[in-house]
């Protein structure tokens, strides 16, 4: 398995949750090993107040025991030691040295993330307003748009210094995928690259009213898993069959071959299920009714044969 440990920094309001969650979505259902925990990934939001005050040195170094205890698992860290050095700065006039913490996270092979926001008042006031609108106790340490301007210029300095590898994202829109898309290669992880369609567009949640208790037997139904909005590629024969009868057939055509793309992997394999969003190979391999819903498909896309 391939570990990564992100520290995600950037001034407030620059967008680092929202490109947290989807970075901590790939990577939680692709390296789930469980089925039943949200032990894929592990999420640390480390802006708990703490940073710029006496306690964050200490409790910084308390965060590098747990990380070093968890060094084999994924990790994303929500604002770290640059925060703390910034804040400091910033609040206190006062300069914070961190070498030693920074050595540690050297071995513990981290990179860093920094977000960064437009820098232009209108968008600023906009995500001010967006951010009072979730969570009203935020006015409380609310800034004008000149001081997170200021804020992000410290962040900009500091991220020059560090020995970690490290990569800017500029969040002009959010949601933006491409971002996403941007941080996964830096990564070196690659997103689904062909979609079957699956066996339903949205999956059942545990919290949700339509969740049944059968669906935790053998740790299989969890949301896009098996049944719960995993892709079949029997059944991902079906819909270009339907696209070619209502007179679609270049993209009857397209679609077929994502589900030629499904059944190849891992040198024609024929996997029963594949995650809904990783692509995961799952289930029995061999499943001869892919191959041969596969071979209906093409016969009739290729009018062989009427149905």
């Amino acid at each position: 398995m391939k570990n990564h440990h992100l520290i995600f920094e950037g001034a407030d309001l620059a967008g680092k949750s929202w490109l947290m969650s989807q970075i901590y979505d790939h990577l939680e259902s692709k390296y789930n090993k469980s089925g039943y925990l949200l032990d894929g990934c592990h999420w640390f939001n480390c802006d708990v107040g703490i940073f710029g005050t006496k306690h964050g040195k200490p409790i910084i170094k308390s965060y590098l025991k747990i990380f070093s205890e968890l060094k084999n698992k994924n990790l994303l860290i929500e604002k770290f030691h640059l925060s703390d050095i910034i804040y400091n700065r910033l609040h206190n006039n006062n300069e914070i040295n961190y070498q030693d913490v920074e050595k540690q996270l050297q071995l513990l092979n981290f990179k860093i993330i920094l977000i960064t926001l437009p820098e232009d008042k209108k968008i600023i006031n906009k995500r001010i307003k967006d951010r009072l609108n979730l969570y009203q106790h935020y006015e409380r340490i609310l800034r004008n748009p000149d001081w997170y301007i200021k804020q992000q210029k410290e962040y900009l300095k500091e991220i020059k210094k560090i020995n970690l590898p490290y990569l800017i994202i500029n969040t002009n829109n959010l949601p933006d995928n491409n971002l996403v898309k941007q941080i996964l290669t830096w990564l070196g992880e690659k997103k689904l690259r062909f979609n079957p369609i699956k066996s339903c567009f949205y999956p059942i949640k545990e919290n949700d009213k339509l969740w049944q208790p059968y669906m935790l037997m053998h740790k299989q139904n969890y949301p896009e898993q098996y049944h719960n909005g995993g892709i079949w590629p029997f059944i991902g024969c079906l819909w270009p069959m339907l696209l070619y009868k209502n007179n679609n057939k270049n993209k009857a055509l397209k679609e077929l071959e994502k589900v030629a793309q499904a059944n190849k992997l891992n040198n024609w394999e024929f996997n029963e299920w594949l995650h809904g969003k990783t692509g995961k190979p799952s289930g029995m391999i061999g499943q001869s009714w892919n191959a041969g819903m596969f071979i209906l498909a093409y016969h009739y896309l290729n009018n062989k044969i009427k149905i």
